[in-house]
């Protein structure tokens, strides 16, 4: 934990982040880094808020993703890392319904603009679904290695979490995040291992990042 947590090392875990994001962008796409650059800051202002509790934060989360949405729908990884830092089976064996109704609000910001996006733009000239690919993603080595390379690279990260807290918070957020692999399954490839960029990124920040506040 010690060694993770020097401060050499940490600027090396950041230049390795930014390394992935620039091996991952096989091709310019503004879009993939605008997104990722509100992830990011979403991921900021949710570890703000549950050290701080402050409202602002809450409320400042949920402007940027109904924002970001706009961008790309990565904005729902964000739904899926706060959920992960708040989430506890315990408090709901127990009666305590917060969380949802902490999470209602950021659903609905990620819904209601990507929803309203479908329904205005002209289905003549763009798309939101290029096609289903599941079935070339396990029939195409290509698509296999990428798939492989996005497993082999989180299990790492998993193993570097420096505490058994940081190991919990990064196995509910694979959890909640199902949705979105579920997506890249469908109409994504994995051999764009850009798709797995976010969750990459947030599994370094789980891996050297002590969540104090969270519940268990």
């Amino acid at each position: 934990m010690d060694f993770l947590l020097n401060i050499n090392v940490r600027r090396i875990i950041h230049l390795l982040s930014v390394f992935f994001i620039v091996i991952t962008q096989y091709a310019p796409t503004n879009c993939d880094t605008i997104a990722l650059c509100c992830y990011l800051i979403g991921v900021l202002l949710t570890l703000k808020y549950i050290h701080t509790n402050k409202n602002v934060l809450y409320f400042i989360l949920i402007g940027l993703i109904a924002l970001s949405t706009l961008v790309r729908e990565t904005a729902c990884l964000n739904i899926a890392f706060f959920a992960a830092v708040l989430f506890s089976v315990k408090e709901l064996k127990e009666g305590n319904y917060q969380f949802i109704w902490k999470i209602i609000p950021l659903v609905i910001a990620f819904l209601v603009p990507y929803l309203g996006l479908r329904a205005v733009m002209n289905h003549e000239h763009t798309t939101f679904v290029e096609g289903v690919y599941i079935s070339k993603n396990f029939s195409s080595p290509f698509n296999l290695a990428g798939l492989l390379f996005a497993v082999i690279v989180l299990y790492f990260i998993y193993k570097l979490c420096v505490n058994e807290e940081s190991r919990t918070v990064f196995k509910k957020y694979l959890f909640f995040s199902l949705p979105y692999l579920a997506m890249i399954t469908l109409v994504g490839l994995f051999w764009e291992v850009r798709l797995f960029l976010p969750l990459i990124l947030t599994g370094i920040i789980m891996a050297s990042h002590q969540f104090k506040n969270t519940r268990q």
